[in-house]
């Protein structure tokens, strides 16, 4: 495999050194990236071979930015602001066409790309649906930008307090949850609620347990793995920690031989907001199928397969130097 990059960027100083900020780009091509080359069935592979065949391209932004907004003798805050984008682009497959395995990998689209046949209509009285001929890109499994927001306060030079914030946006997550409570198992409640009372429409729920077929040709097509109720938009939020120090005296520390010495106590994930159309419990979950450690694109996919939501965590920290 070979790779050609570009990378440049800025870093400057604003303010009296009371704010800087630090600039990227990044423009990477990777060359004859490994795929296997189909055989066909007459030949008497199981599979194909490795073939360097394969081209992908990544390019982004990083950027940093540091502030003191407020220096006083009593308060200083500090802040940090940064994040980096990524579009991904399979730019060609070589002679392999499109393959699938929850994700699809397809020149023209990110790697981790979701496709699915989308809904044209739905007859809740037949209990049947028309869906598209073609499968339609629903989304990227790796997030387009991640980002943190950290500030410390503090107070009177004693007093430290911290929060930081984090957030993932522009990607899609496969919920197999909810699709396995839905329709595998179909213990969901959803199911059996009445509408109105957090139970499905009676469109949804034709679309989960409906006939679907084709609009042109009006092939049956099975939508209770690749149905798009189940492909969810996971923007989130999250209050990733919160936590107050406190520096004891110098001269109380030195009266017990020490040189500096704090008391620290925090708690972190303590609030997580996300796209209202997102059902799952952690939007950062990033489970994979067991197909994920062949290499195939199923390695490539976020999927929130019974994932638990993360716990919040007090904690208590006590630091002595001497």
């Amino acid at each position: 495999e070979l790779g050609q990059e570009f990378e440049g960027g800025f870093d400057a100083t604003f303010f009296h050194e009371r704010a800087s900020l630090e600039v990227t780009y990044f423009d990477k091509t990777s060359n004859n990236l490994l795929l296997v080359d189909p055989l066909p069935p007459s030949d008497g592979y199981p599979t194909g071979p490795w073939v360097n065949i394969g081209k992908v391209n990544n390019r982004g932004w990083e950027v940093s930015l540091r502030a003191t907004p407020v220096t006083t003798r009593q308060v200083t805050w500090d802040m940090v602001l940064s994040g980096s984008t990524l579009k991904n682009k399979v730019v060609s497959l070589g002679n392999v066409a499109p393959f699938t395995s929850l994700s699809t990998v397809a020149a023209g689209y990110p790697l981790g790309s979701l496709f699915t046949n989308q809904f044209v209509s739905t007859n809740t009285t037949t209990n049947s649906n028309v869906v598209t001929d073609a499968q339609i890109y629903q989304g990227n499994s790796n997030p387009s930008l991640i980002g943190n927001f950290a500030n410390t306060v503090t107070l009177f030079g004693r007093l430290k307090l911290y929060a930081l914030f984090t957030t993932q946006r522009g990607f899609t997550i496969f919920n197999y949850t909810e699709e396995n409570r839905d329709y595998e198992i179909g213990n969901a409640g959803a199911v059996y609620l009445p509408y109105g009372q957090g139970g499905y429409s009676p469109t949804e729920m034709t679309q989960i347990f409906g006939k679907s077929v084709t609009q042109t040709s009006g092939q049956a097509v099975t939508m209770s793995l690749y149905n798009p109720l189940w492909m969810q938009g996971a923007d989130y939020l999250r209050l990733e920690q919160l936590s107050a120090t406190m520096v004891l005296p110098n001269g109380l520390v030195r009266s017990i031989g020490g040189n500096t010495a704090s008391f620290t106590f925090g708690v972190t994930n303590l609030k997580t907001w996300t796209n209202p159309g997102f059902h799952g419990l952690d939007p950062s979950a990033s489970s994979f199928t067991s197909g994920a450690s062949g290499g195939g694109p199923g390695a490539l996919v976020r999927l929130d397969a019974f994932a638990a939501p993360p716990p919040i965590r007090w904690f208590g920290r006590f630091t002595y130097t001497f």
